[in-house]
């Protein structure tokens, strides 16, 4: 099958699990024989070498990351939404080149979207959408903040055929949390295929337990970013180095972020006497990071967002390392509380020091959930029957065309 793939951004030009995942199926249908061509963004470019089947050349409107944020001005939404001459050209032209008999489309966030999808359209290609967040559903006219004129008309001429085009593709969803989240956005169900993720590892092997008298090493891997709650972990940290305990608990921070909020976690942990037991190691490769994780004794996953999913969740099971979690989207579908993991309350860093020293103290506990997570990451997140059941809906997408 001659597939074309486009995403917003693209390993090494990438800022979380969502381009990974795109990378990983990439490679998991080529091994099968399909004849792949990635189209992304020039996001990144300079860090990518040569590549016979990517392409990067669409724009796109982010703006400089990390030393700056992510935030857009209101015109330059609109235009990384809907108004990308350019993306719409290019993307017509590649497909002439290529002459794809399926486009898989995967994020478009932020290189016009409906530009993209109009694109496809109009070549009468058949398409298929993976969703791993939401910017489909704030693609679409009605969650558009309100304007004065002209956009107000605008909105209301266009919103019933708008809507209706972008509801029309069939879509992978990664979740339950999310196939909720679009049905109450007025998608079809009919039209999703609820499909897990899953990672191209065998697992590592499990660590022994540490003893009681120890240092407990925590890890957090992720963009270092408000709504990802790290400074919920730091706030957790300090309530711990408060308590009288015989356990010594450090965290590692692995991930990039804007400076402005890296530097208030920074100045956070100095303030309040933890600065020595944290330490920011900044942007690695995942497969270094999934080599390090045996050499930890949890994994911190504080985000304030209802997550779609959460990858690295599913790497520190493999990788035997517990997890504590915020109990709401994904990783409540993955994760049953000291079963197989560790739930808290968003945002409650009191509930969080309490899990960790938990974890902590508790080591017939720990050996336990460590074992039962690895079980079932084995089981669950197999990466050969994801890459089954895409092929079998790209199969079904393209004998039902357009």
């Amino acid at each position: 099958m001659k597939i074309l793939a486009i995403s917003n951004l693209y390993p090494p030009g990438f800022l979380g699990g969502y381009e990974l995942g795109c990378s990983d199926v990439m490679n998991g249908l080529m091994s099968r024989g399909h004849d792949i061509t990635v189209l992304t963004s020039t996001f990144g470019y300079g860090q990518a070498p040569p590549e016979k089947n990517v392409i990067r050349k669409l724009e796109h409107f982010w703006s400089t990351y990390p030393e700056g944020n992510l935030n857009l001005t209101y015109f330059q939404s609109l235009r990384a939404k809907w108004f990308s001459l350019k993306n719409y050209r290019l993307v017509t032209e590649i497909i002439n080149k290529t002459k794809p008999d399926i486009v898989y489309h995967w994020g478009l966030d932020r290189i016009s979207p409906l530009s993209v999808l109009l694109a496809v359209n109009k070549k009468k290609i058949p398409g298929l959408i993976h969703l791993m967040d939401d910017w489909l559903y704030m693609t679409k006219i009605q969650n558009i903040k309100k304007s004065g004129f002209p956009l107000n008309r605008v909105k209301d001429f266009c919103k019933f055929r708008l809507d209706s085009f972008l509801e029309k593709f069939p879509l992978i969803v990664m979740s339950q949390t999310l196939c909720e989240d679009y049905v109450s956005h007025g998608f079809l169900k009919n039209k999703m295929y609820l499909l897990h993720p899953a990672l191209p590892y065998s697992g590592g092997k499990l660590r022994q337990p540490a003893k009681s008298k120890q240092v407990f090493k925590l890890l957090y891997v992720g963009q270092l970013g408000d709504w990802k709650g790290v400074h919920i972990a730091l706030q957790a940290m300090i309530l711990l180095k408060k308590h009288e305990n015989d356990v010594v608990y450090k965290l590692d921070l692995i991930g990039e972020g804007a400076l402005d909020y890296v530097r208030m976690l920074q100045q956070l942990a100095a303030k309040n006497l933890v600065a020595q037991d944290i330490r920011f190691l900044g942007k690695k490769h995942r497969e270094e990071i999934f080599h390090l994780m045996p050499d930890y004794d949890g994994l911190i996953f504080p985000t304030l967002r209802k997550e779609p999913f959460g990858f690295v969740i599913i790497e520190a099971m493999l990788a035997g390392l517990p997890v504590i979690a915020s109990a709401q989207g994904g990783p409540v579908e993955i994760i049953e509380d000291k079963k197989n993991g560790l739930l808290f309350e968003p945002g409650n860093s009191i509930e969080l020091a309490e899990k960790i020293e938990y974890l902590g103290r508790n080591k017939d506990m720990r050996s336990r959930i460590r074992q039962t997570a690895y079980e079932i990451a084995k089981e669950k997140y197999n990466f050969e029957h994801y890459i089954d059941r895409i092929e079998n809906i790209l199969e079904e997408t393209l004998s039902r065309g357009l």
